[in-house]
């Protein structure tokens, strides 16, 4: 049995009469039109979609290394002003304990008390660093608050 096939593109009515085309032609035609409209339908949606989820993919994957990155370039200049903020008042408090005392006790006791007080004092100090929070030293307490500078023991 022959049927007529009628073609609808882009909405239009474009009657083609195809005399006497057998179904199964009439069928493949359809197909190859529908699978080629389709097809120039479905690229630039899928092409877009793709697009979005690789531009959000390397952001994400951005976002995470630049923060990698600023966290440990922070940390590392924290750790070296805290260092060195350390280094320097241990040295100040060694020296004053090697002026008050005896040469034979100051020895000693410098040495002690540098090693003491820069493990301490670099704690204290980049704990300052990074959050604001410091330990105030008030006629021989010690206490925690937020300040801007470190206050250093007084002997």
């Amino acid at each position: 049995m022959r049927v007529p096939l009628i073609l609808k593109i882009n909405n239009l009515n474009l009657k083609r009469l195809i005399s006497t085309v057998h179904p199964r032609i009439a069928t493949q035609i359809a197909t190859q039109i529908a699978t080629q409209i389709a097809t120039q339908i479905a690229t630039p949606i899928a092409t877009q979609i793709a697009t979005q989820i690789a531009t959000q993919i390397a952001t994400q994957i951005a976002t995470q290394i630049a923060t990698q990155i600023a966290t440990q370039i922070a940390t590392q200049i924290a750790t070296q002003i805290a260092t060195q903020i350390a280094t320097q008042i241990a040295t100040q408090i060694a020296t004053k304990i090697a002026t008050k005392s005896g040469t034979k006790f100051a020895t000693t006791s410098a040495t002690q008390s540098t090693t003491k007080s820069t493990t301490k004092i670099a704690w204290e100090s980049c704990t300052l660093l990074t959050t604001g929070l410091g330990v105030v030293y008030d006629g021989g307490r010690e206490r925690r608050e937020p300040v801007y500078k470190v206050n250093p023991v007084k002997i």
